[in-house]
């Protein structure tokens, strides 16, 4: 269930990133995001049509993916400029990793979660949005560089380590449950 914290807090980052950081306006921010949409949703649709045998490491597949985009995003925004191609490029293949890795991973927690629980496993979002988005904020405050390009760049970090590490579990958590 990496998937689920690692999109919301990333969308919160990117966020207070594109339009206090840099001045997006509302619409222009959203409308970056919808390149990740895009991947997301293709994958979405499409992740089915693969061999049934590569299943068990989309999930890993899609972490990898999402981290090696991280990397790239923070490594596109660091200068505190908009990122230029490069944004969009990481935008889509992160769409296209976090959905490799949701389906299968949200599938699996739907099948082992309780009703009475569901509640408490939809919360994963909201640890995503608070570990991030503090971290963000306590980035803010450095001398001598672009305050949200920063601390941008270090939560991107941040989540290129968590998908690494989502990655190197899920394979196995697959084999085990199959």
């Amino acid at each position: 269930m990496t998937t689920m914290p690692v999109n919301a807090g990333f969308l919160f980052a990117v966020a207070l990133h594109l339009q206090p950081g840099l001045g997006f306006s509302a619409p222009r921010a959203g409308l970056t995001f919808a390149v990740a949409a895009v991947g997301f949703g293709g994958v979405g649709l499409t992740r089915r049509r693969l061999p049934v045998s590569w299943r068990p490491w989309l999930p890993a597949a899609g972490l990898l993916i999402a981290a090696g985009s991280f990397g790239g995003l923070g490594l596109a925004l660091r200068a505190g400029g908009d990122g230029g191609a490069a944004l969009y490029v990481c935008l889509l293949t992160l769409g296209g990793g976090l959905g490799l890795g949701f389906s299968p991973a949200f599938t699996l927690a739907l099948f082992a979660v309780a009703p009475q629980d569901a509640a408490d496993a939809s919360g994963l979002q909201l640890i995503g949005v608070a570990a991030l988005g503090t971290l963000f904020a306590n980035r803010l405050d450095l001398p001598g560089v672009h305050p949200s390009a920063h601390a941008f760049a270090v939560v991107a970090a941040a989540l290129t380590a968590v998908c690494a590490a989502g990655a190197a579990v899920a394979p196995g958590r697959g084999r085990r449950r199959a």
